[in-house]
């Protein structure tokens, strides 16, 4: 079945963030968001953020490749859940900014990666955390119209190929 440019987009995108939540699972001990969530009690939240964000990304790339009605409404939800965690984790990071740079900079040590104090000036304070949470919750929102313009993709699941235009989907 071919697939419009749009939907390897959305594949890839969900591909990603579906990578991207098992990774913080498997190495929770060392991600930035552990500790914030961790450091303010909610240890168990976090856990339920990242398992549901897994599943429900890892769903909607099922979906994009066997197209069910369904599966438009899994890939709102995953991309919901990844907005209300990201949301949740600024407004829990803001306090203690000094504890999340630690973590963070802990975080990149253990990885191997390097640790610049100037771009971490510049990266924990309000003004940059609101402004990565604006850009991301954008992100999001984007590939939600995405998903919503090519709704009719997970009714059908295919093109007549005279019908079809790829230069349509962006």
């Amino acid at each position: 079945m071919k697939k419009s440019k749009l939907i390897v987009l959305l594949i890839i995108w969900f591909l990603w963030s579906a990578g991207k939540s098992l990774d913080v699972f498997v190495r929770y001990s060392i991600s930035t968001d552990y500790y914030i969530f961790n450091s303010n009690g909610l240890a168990p939240l976090f856990f339920i953020f990242v398992l549901s964000a897994f599943l429900l990304d890892s769903s909607a790339v099922y979906f994009l490749f066997n197209p069910r009605r369904q599966g438009f409404y899994f890939a709102l939800a995953a991309l919901a859940t990844g907005a209300i965690e990201t949301i949740t984790a600024v407004i829990l990071a803001i306090p203690n900014l000094a504890g999340v740079r630690e973590a963070y900079a802990i975080g990149r040590e253990l990885r191997g990666l390097s640790v610049r104090e100037k771009a971490m000036d510049i990266i924990f304070t309000p003004e940059a955390m609101y402004s990565s949470l604006g850009v991301s919750l954008m992100l999001y929102a984007l590939i939600a119209f995405f998903v919503v313009r090519k709704k009719a993709y997970f009714d059908n699941g295919f093109y007549d190929d005279e019908e079809y235009d790829e230069d349509e989907d962006i």
